[in-house]
């Protein structure tokens, strides 16, 4: 018998390869997300956390320590990041990004849209209430082609 989240893994991954190199994430969802401690540089995440996501729900969730130390005239500390597929459910207000391995979805963080704050809260676990605000609303041709690698 099938279980729940095996069901779920198949539905998700049947989703997702139907509308491969579709748009399928609405145009206020593009772009660098990040939390309201983290240091970003540009697009380049130096501390805490932060999430890219391209139109086609490719991208990324990033985290590095924070205190930041400088290295010089620049900042250095090491990151480490994910690689996810982003869906929205269909009543538009829950972000579901899927964390992949090998192109499976492994594990799902949901994020809840806050149309006051136009910002991304996380819905569960440790991080649960955590707040991403966009910082971009849209990605570099250089990191897309990062995203879009498969590994």
């Amino acid at each position: 018998m099938l279980d729940m989240k095996a069901f779920s893994a198949m539905i998700f991954l049947g989703w997702s390869l139907c509308t491969y190199g579709q748009d399928v994430l609405p145009e206020r969802y593009v772009g660098v997300w990040a939390t309201d401690e983290s240091v970003l540089e540009g697009e380049t995440l130096w501390g805490d956390q932060a999430l890219y996501l391209d139109a086609d729900g490719k991208g990324a969730i990033v985290g590095a320590p924070v205190p930041v130390n400088e290295c010089g005239d620049r900042y250095c500390a090491p990151v480490i990041g994910i690689k996810i597929h982003a869906i929205v459910t269909e009543e538009g207000q829950t972000l579901v990004a899927a964390m992949t391995d090998e192109g499976a979805p492994k594990q799902e963080i949901r994020f809840t849209y806050d149309e006051e704050s136009h910002s991304l809260l996380v819905q569960a676990g440790h991080d649960k209430g955590k707040r991403f605000t966009r910082r971009l609303s849209e990605i570099s041709s250089s990191l897309q082609a990062i995203l879009h690698v498969k590994l």
